[in-house]
């Protein structure tokens, strides 16, 4: 309970962003919804309750030793979560959305931001890596990984409820984090996969330093059941792949 109140106290981590205390109130609306510090505790509940359920009938479980650690889980979940989303967002600023509603969330980003601070707070692992490999990008920038950092996002793709005839579609974007531009061409996208594709939005599509390309999956299943394909990019000598999964009815 006492975490709780502590939760509503602060005014980043009120759900609406607003708290009767101005200096308190959520310090960056634009980029970091309330209900993303939310998500980030209840991850850290979520790992504490795992933890002493697993432990609890342990021959070495001392409650005196970890109690204050799980107690504290939830508090770090939101601080980790809210700042992992803070690095997320900064860093992929520059993707290039087909579909925007103005300046605000949509519900579908507020959701996507909230399931990224929930697992950074149920593994808080997970933050220790993003700042080992933000600090790299920041200051390591003759590093063989700076020079050269390209990414898909998202590296799994899942189709859900598709239809046998009928195409569905997901896009996920190439993020060049190098140091120089980088050209990249449609035969240079390929698919693995019955009834699956992948297009760019030209023959080929010039990146600059910190610029996303989007690329279109479509899956036109033919027969009822699962789909286990890949989809694989060949950037700058390097091959990135993403897993993409589906059911079809």
């Amino acid at each position: 309970m006492l975490i709780v109140a502590a939760l509503l106290i602060l005014g980043p981590f009120h759900p609406s962003g607003i708290h009767p205390s101005s200096w308190l109130t959520n310090p960056f609306p634009d980029v970091l919804p309330g209900i993303v510090p939310w998500a980030g505790a209840l991850g850290g509940v979520c790992i504490s309750l795992v933890g002493v359920a697993g432990h609890a009938r342990a021959s070495d479980w001392r409650p005196e030793a970890y109690g204050y650690w799980h107690l504290t889980r939830s508090v770090l979940g939101a601080f980790f979560g809210s700042v992992s989303v803070l690095i997320v967002s900064l860093l992929l600023q520059n993707v290039k959305q087909i579909d925007t509603t103005g300046d605000h969330f949509t519900d579908s980003g507020k959701a996507v931001l909230a399931v990224i601070a929930f697992v950074v707070g149920f593994r808080e692992e997970t933050f220790r890596s993003l700042i080992v490999r933000v600090v790299d990008v920041i200051l390591g920038p003759n590093s063989p990984d700076a020079e050269a950092r390209y990414n898909l996002v998202p590296r799994a793709v899942s189709f859900e409820d598709a239809k046998v005839g009928r195409p569905s579609k997901h896009v996920i974007h190439l993020v060049n984090g190098g140091k120089k531009s980088v050209t990249l061409h449609r035969s240079a996208v390929t698919t693995h996969g019955k009834g699956l594709d992948a297009s760019l939005a030209g023959d080929s599509v010039t990146l600059a330093d910190g610029e996303t390309a989007p690329i279109v999956l479509t899956w036109k299943p033919t027969e009822v059941g699962h789909l286990t394909g890949s989809v694989s990019v060949r950037v700058a000598g390097t091959v990135i792949t993403a897993a993409v999964n589906g059911d079809a009815t």
